[in-house]
């Protein structure tokens, strides 16, 4: 092979490649991560979120339910138990998903099972 289709051959290669790495950081966000920072954002300072756990989703046609527990304290900063949420979003529209506080209230999410959060 002469040395300008080897050059050509490996321009080619790098081209091909191109599109593949810009479509990889345009996925959207998983629901996971949509469903988190509606969470953080209820919050509205990421730090109060502690010891965040979320549960795998339940799906109804296109929406996403979440169960979630963070860590609960008073009004003195003790920690007083965990708080369950229930969050429920469209991935299309995910400025308005709905985050409740379902402590003390009967609810799936005492018995969902949770795991912490991925990047």
């Amino acid at each position: 092979m002469t040395k300008i289709k080897r050059v050509s051959l490996a321009v080619l290669a790098v081209l091909a490649a191109v599109p593949a790495v810009v479509l990889a950081d345009d996925e959207p966000p998983k629901p996971e991560t949509l469903a988190v920072d509606a969470l953080v954002d209820k919050f509205g300072n990421p730090k109060s979120a502690v010891n965040l756990q979320i549960s795998r989703p339940e799906t109804s046609g296109k929406l996403y339910r979440f169960c979630a527990t963070t860590d609960g304290f008073n009004k003195s900063g003790h920690f007083i138990g965990l708080t369950y949420w229930e969050i429920i979003l469209d991935p299309d529209d995910p400025d308005r998903a709905k985050v409740r506080d379902v402590t003390g209230l009967f609810s799936d999410c005492y018995s969902a099972r949770f795991h912490t959060p991925q990047d």
